[in-house]
């Protein structure tokens, strides 16, 4: 089971363009506010919120094409 996740974890971030895509989508999973993501990247909020309807729109195509 820990592998399947593992497995499809890699496949999602793999379908993100670019490492700072990654970035955030991480940083979200970890549990950082869109505050500090976009700190950290040195953008502001609507940027961030931004990427993670990017994530939340290609990871959804994938699990319902899938």
């Amino acid at each position: 089971m820990a592998a399947q996740v593992a497995d499809q974890f890699r496949r999602l971030m793999g379908l993100l363009p670019n490492e700072e895509v990654r970035s955030v989508a991480l940083w979200k999973l970890e549990g950082y506010t869109n505050q500090e993501i976009g700190a950290r990247l040195g953008c502001v909020d609507k940027t961030v919120e931004r990427r993670l309807r990017l994530i939340r729109s290609l990871w959804k195509d994938a699990v319902d094409g899938a």
